[in-house]
């Protein structure tokens, strides 16, 4: 994927070419996404293979340990309860009112 090497040397020349960009509503000022995308590629420039994952309401990578368990996550803990249960004993989640 390279060093990002362009987009490390080359602002002005973003900056001029995203300048250029009309009739985009909503469109965030230059520095803003200059300094969100600067924060976004630095595991990248620095050829981290720390796994994490990118909060884009902070703008921030987390180490992906520290994450809020998925959705995913949380079904694959339900199937492995659900294959070390017995076959006759109940759900600890199940609603009384589905018992007969």
């Amino acid at each position: 994927m390279g060093a990002f090497e362009e987009f490390n040397t080359r602002r002005q020349d973003l900056e001029h070419a995203y300048m250029k960009l009309t009739g985009v509503d909503g469109k965030p000022q230059f520095d803003k996404v200059y300094s969100y995308l600067t924060e976004f590629i630095k595991p990248f420039v620095k050829k981290d293979n720390i796994l994490k994952i990118w909060n884009s309401e902070k703008s921030v990578w987390c180490d992906y340990a520290e994450r809020k368990p998925s959705l995913l996550d949380r079904v694959k803990k339900h199937d492995k309860e659900s294959v070390n249960r017995k076959p006759c004993e109940k759900s600890k989640n199940k609603d009384k009112s589905e018992t007969i």
